[in-house]
């Protein structure tokens, strides 16, 4: 069985993710039987898990498989950002207490997608705070919402990254391969719809970045890139109602200092569960056929052996 939704989030399903709800069991059934022949996924994966795959993937039987696949293998790809992930650790703990990743409490009247806050500028300390541990706890939050949040598997994710004072030295960390890595875990390893992904008041040596990041990125990705600063706010309400952004950004969407207790709240209450699910990923010495590396298999070089990230 798995978790019932609402009448609206059921219609969205239908019209556009091509869900048939008398079919919904047979088709995670059918998911099952296949994980039970991929020995280089030996353990469960709960029927909650197995939905969301299908509805990001449309419904399409062969691209869930193979977004599941993607989703555990890079898990094994990407030690730096799937192992470690103690909330408690001091690297999360600083994150968490300055709200580095804050998912809004409500999401977009019109469309049912959660936008995602990231703080890349004020109050986030470089030489304490990575760039790369902020994208890990990013990657933890979005599980958590994989779990419990159907809004964001079914309506999609908004990411808004606040870069305003960034320190320049994150450009050191933002190396081709690490952009591009981030877009294919995000792509093709993450079971959601990403909707959009807008950059706030960009320094002028993150603009060059920014240029340089669309023309790195997959084109699906990119064309949905934009670039705002504190003075076209009204740009973004065109495309962001103004009532779902936080009360800091002239919205009714929660305030940031709140949500930051209540998010760091959230990460630590899993804390059990990211220790025991750190060991799900894939044994690539068990897949039938040869190993999965981002250089054959996505197009970046490093394998799960050994990665050369910058």
């Amino acid at each position: 069985m798995h978790r019932e939704i609402s009448p609206k989030l059921k219609e969205i399903c239908r019209n556009d993710l091509n869900e048939v709800e008398e079919r919904t069991e047979t088709d995670i059934l059918h998911i099952r039987h296949w994980l039970e022949k991929q020995t280089h996924l030996n353990f469960d994966i709960d029927n909650q898990f197995i939905l969301a795959f299908l509805r990001c993937s449309k419904f399409s039987l062969e691209r869930a498989k193979d977004k599941i696949d993607n989703y555990y293998t890079m898990r094994t790809l990407s030690p730096e950002l799937y192992e470690n992930r103690d909330p408690l650790l001091p690297e999360i703990q600083r994150l968490l207490h300055v709200g580095a990743v804050l998912p809004l409490p409500k999401v977009e009247s019109d469309s049912n997608t959660r936008i995602i806050f990231l703080h890349l500028g004020e109050n986030v300390d470089y030489d304490t705070m990575s760039f790369g541990n902020i994208m890990k706890l990013f990657y933890m939050v979005t599980d958590i919402l994989l779990l419990e949040d159907d809004y964001a598997v079914i309506g999609g994710l908004k990411v808004i990254m606040q870069c305003k004072n960034s320190n320049p030295k994150y450009m050191l960390e933002l190396t081709p391969t690490f952009i591009k890595k981030q877009a294919l875990l995000i792509e093709k390893g993450l079971p959601f719809r990403l909707r959009a992904v807008y950059f706030m008041n960009l320094p002028a040596l993150f603009q060059y970045l920014f240029e340089l990041l669309k023309k790195i990125l997959s084109s699906k990705i990119s064309s949905r890139m934009e670039v705002f600063d504190d003075t076209k706010l009204q740009q973004l309400y065109k495309l962001t109602p103004q009532s779902a952004l936080p009360k800091e950004w002239g919205g009714d969407n929660g305030s940031l200092g709140e949500l930051t207790v209540t998010w760091k709240e959230k990460v630590q209450s899993y804390r059990d569960w990211f220790l025991q699910n750190e060991k799900l990923k894939s044994n690539e010495d068990l897949r039938q056929g040869p190993p999965k590396t981002y250089l054959h298999d996505f197009g970046i070089e490093g394998s799960f052996r050994q990665l050369n990230i910058d």
